[in-house]
């Protein structure tokens, strides 16, 4: 009977552990899934924090280099997310890709706020340029 107890409690903690958390790591990940939701990309491989794509006949790059968190006064966003990208088209380096325009997202702001009831990061152009 201890056992089962035991093996109850070691469960509930670990279903606890799993809750999703705004973390600079469930950023990047957010990031490069909404990315991969450009309409445009016709084939992609993601490896860590760097997201290869094809896009209008060329080849992209996406490189997640700093996914910072940072606290935020509203309760119903108590986070505010920062990434930074390198990204490359065709080998060589470019200061963005407009295609991020289309998930909702400023490619030259890349800024998601926390959602504490949902547990997930929102992008949204709007809400980007308030940050």
């Amino acid at each position: 009977m201890r056992r089962l107890l035991l093996l109850a409690f070691l469960l509930l903690l670990a279903a606890l552990n799993c809750e999703a958390r705004a973390t600079g790591g469930t950023l990047s990940d957010s990031f490069l899934d909404k990315l991969r939701q450009v309409r445009t990309i016709t084939r992609f491989e993601i490896k860590k924090n760097t997201m290869s794509f094809y896009s209008a006949g060329d080849e992209f790059t996406a490189k997640v280099t700093s996914a910072r968190v940072d606290p935020n006064s509203d309760t119903e966003y108590p986070f505010v997310g920062r990434i930074e990208c390198e990204f490359t088209m065709n080998g060589q380096p470019i200061e963005s890709f407009d295609g991020l325009a289309m998930v909702d997202i400023d490619p030259r702001n890349i800024v998601a706020l926390w959602n504490a009831k949902e547990k997930k990061w929102v992008w949204s152009v709007e809400m980007q340029q308030e940050y």
